[in-house]
């Protein structure tokens, strides 16, 4: 029974290593007014786009407290009504409800701006 024949390497092969060439590196384009003022717009785009998100994520959340705000208003202004709490506590949701209504206008105050 004959032993399986193995890969032979000469010592050619191994010595014929492939060489890294170095690359010049790329000519950089020229600078015109009309690439500065490409570079400059696209530079200007993509922070205008970076602010638009920002204000649109102030916006929604002002608005979600704003939302949360005025359904605390609701609450309190209905416990009134009912007369759901004691004498004694009727000044402390009095003042409950005069708190949430200054962060109320508050909170519009920002919107607005």
């Amino acid at each position: 029974m004959a032993k399986p024949s193995r890969p032979t390497t000469t010592t050619a092969k191994l010595a014929a290593k492939p060489t890294l060439k170095a690359e010049k590196p790329a000519a950089r384009p020229r600078l015109t007014p009309a690439t500065v003022q490409t570079t400059v717009d696209a530079i200007s785009l993509a922070q205008a786009l970076r602010d638009v998100e920002t204000a649109n994520a102030r916006v929604i959340d002002l608005t979600r407290r704003l939302t949360t705000m005025s359904q605390e208003v609701l609450d309190l202004r209905a416990q009134l009504s009912r007369g759901a709490v004691g004498r004694a506590g009727d000044h402390g949701v009095a003042r409950d409800l005069f708190e949430a209504r200054a962060e109320i206008a508050a909170l519009r105050l920002q919107l607005g701006n």
